[in-house]
C-alpha cells in the first residue's frame, strides 16, 4: 500500500482532519481526510458508521459532478480515504466576489451542481449537507463532495443520526432538519440549493437572514418557493428546481427588459401619464403566460396602479386580474401568501366589477385557509366585516357558504374588532 506523506494541515472539520499529502513513490498529490476520533464523542461507532458511509456513497457513485475517491484504509488509526485536491471551493469563488458572480454564472454553477443532486437522489442519497464548501472546482467543472452527513436510503438498516441533533451546516439547514435529520427527503436539499443559490448570487451568506431583497427579481418567487418553511410547499424535486431556474434564465434578459419597460411605464402611469397606463396594461396583458413576471412584478403593483387601469380599459384590467388569480392557486410560500392577499384586497376595494370583487375574496379566503396563514385571517376578517352594502352582503356571505370548510377556519378572526356581519352570520346560520 502507498505511503503517503502529510504536507500540511488543511483544517478541520466537525468529523475530520483535512490534509494535503503526497505518495511517496509516485509524488502524486492528493487531499486527505482522516476520522477525528475523540474520547469526547457522544458515539464513536456512530461516527466510524458515518464515515464508512460517505466513503461508500460518494465512491458508489458515477457521476462527473461528484468528488472521485481515490482510496480508503479503514484498518488505519486513524482511518482516512483520499481525494483529488480541487483548485478551489464555492467559497473560496464567493470570497473573490463580494457583490455575487452575477446571474448568468451563479445560474450555471448552481444547475451544474442540482443536475449533480438530482443523480444523487436518483441512488437513493441525500446529501444534508450542501453548501459552498462542499463544492469543489475539479479539472475545470464543479462537484460535489462531503458526503458524510448523507442519508442513504438503498442501505440505512439502522438509524445514525441522532433525534434533537441538527444534522448539516446552519447556515444552509432545512427546518425540518432540526428536527429528525434522519427523516427528511428531497426537499431538504432543495432548501440548501436555494441558499447556495442565494449566497452566489448576493456573496451575501443567508444567515441568519436569506438577503431575498437583493436578489435579481426574476428570481425571488422560485427562490421564495424553495425557502418555504414546509417542505410540501417548495419544489417536489430538486429537478424541478432546476427547471425553473432554466425557465428564468433563459429569458433573464427578456423578462428583465419587460420589467424595466414595465417600471417605466408605471413611473409615468403614477404621474398621470393615461398613455403609459395604457401601454402598461397592454405590456403584461401581452406577457399573459409569464409567471416570473406576473409573480415579481404584477402581484407589487400599486393601489393606485390598478385603479387607473381599470379607469383606462376595464375590460383589460378584469383580464389581469383574472390571468394573476390563476397564478395563484396552488401552494405558495407563507410570505408570498399574504403578497396574494395584500394584491386582491386592493381589487376588491377598488373593483367595479361584482364579479371581480367576488374573485378577489373568494381567492383570499382560499389561500388563507390552505396555507393556515393568519395574516391573511386578518385581511380577510378586515374587509369582511367592513361590508354594509346589501349586495355586497349577500356576495361575502355566497363566498364563505360556498365554502364551509375555509370560512370555519375564519371564525377565530371575527373579533370585537372586525365582526362578522349580522346579516352574513343569518345567512349562514340558516343555510347550516
Amino acid at each position: 500500500m502507498a505511503t503517503w506523506k502529510k504536507l500540511a494541515r488543511l483544517k478541520v472539520t466537525g468529523q475530520g482532519e483535512i490534509y494535503r499529502v503526497q505518495n511517496q513513490e509516485t509524488g502524486e498529490l492528493a487531499i486527505m481526510k482522516r476520522l477525528l476520533k475523540s474520547p469526547q464523542l457522544a458515539d464513536s461507532d456512530g461516527e466510524m458508521r458515518r464515515f464508512r458511509r460517505e466513503v461508500r456513497s460518494q465512491n458508489a457513485m458515477e457521476h462527473e459532478g461528484i468528488m472521485p475517491i481515490l482510496g480508503w484504509n479503514f484498518e488505519a488509526d486513524p482511518p482516512f480515504y483520499l481525494m483529488p485536491e480541487a483548485e478551489m471551493t464555492l467559497e473560496d469563488l464567493i470570497e473573490r466576489n463580494p457583490s455575487g458572480v452575477g446571474p448568468t454564472e451563479a445560474a450555471e454553477i448552481i444547475l451544474t451542481v442540482i443536475d449533480t443532486i438530482a443523480y444523487a437522489h436518483a441512488q437513493g442519497i441525500y446529501h444534508r449537507d450542501l453548501k459552498p464548501a462542499n463544492i469543489l472546482r475539479l479539472d475545470g467543472h464543479w462537484v460535489v463532495g462531503d458526503f458524510g452527513m448523507c442519508r442513504d436510503l438503498s442501505t440505512d438498516s439502522t438509524t445514525i443520526t441522532r433525534p434533537n441533533t441538527i444534522v448539516g451546516t446552519v447556515a444552509y439547514v432545512a427546518p425540518e432538519q432540526y428536527d429528525d435529520g434522519h427523516a427528511i427527503e428531497a426537499s431538504a436539499d432543495v432548501y440548501a440549493l436555494g441558499k447556495v443559490f442565494i449566497h452566489l448570487l448576493t456573496g451575501r451568506r443567508p444567515f441568519p437572514y436569506t438577503q431575498l431583497e437583493y436578489v435579481p427579481a426574476e428570481y425571488k418567487y422560485l427562490l421564495t418557493k424553495a425557502l418555504a418553511e414546509r417542505p410540501a410547499d417548495r419544489h417536489a424535486t430538486v429537478a424541478e428546481f432546476g427547471r425553473q431556474i432554466e425557465l428564468v434564465a433563459a429569458k433573464s434578459d427578456t423578462l428583465r427588459s419587460v420589467e424595466d419597460r414595465g417600471k417605466d411605464l408605471l413611473s409615468r402611469g403614477i404621474k398621470g401619464d393615461t398613455g403609459a397606463t395604457a401601454e402598461l396594461l397592454a405590456l403584461l396583458l401581452a406577457e399573459a403566460g409569464d409567471e416570473a413576471l406576473y409573480t415579481s412584478f404584477v402581484a407589487k403593483l400599486p393601489e393606485p396602479m390598478l385603479a387607473a387601469m381599470q379607469a383606462t380599459n376595464k375590460p383589460a384590467f378584469e383580464e389581469l386580474i383574472k390571468t394573476f388569480n390563476e397564478y395563484s392557486e396552488g401552494g405558495h410560500p407563507f410570505n408570498y401568501v399574504d403578497v396574494i392577499a395584500d394584491f386582491f384586497a386592493m381589487v376588491y376595494r377598488i373593483a367595479e366589477n361584482a364579479m371581480i370583487r367576488r374573485l378577489a375574496l373568494h381567492r383570499i379566503m382560499t389561500v388563507g385557509a390552505s396555507h393556515n396563514r393568519f395574516y391573511v385571517g386578518e385581511v380577510f376578517a378586515r374587509l369582511v366585516s367592513s361590508v354594509k352594502d346589501p349586495n355586497e352582503i349577500l356576495m361575502a356571505a355566497d363566498v364563505m357558504r360556498e365554502d364551509r370548510t375555509a370560512a370555519h377556519w375564519y371564525s377565530g378572526y371575527f373579533t370585537a374588532k372586525h365582526a362578522l356581519p349580522r346579516q352574513i352570520r343569518e345567512i349562514l346560520d340558516e343555510a347550516a
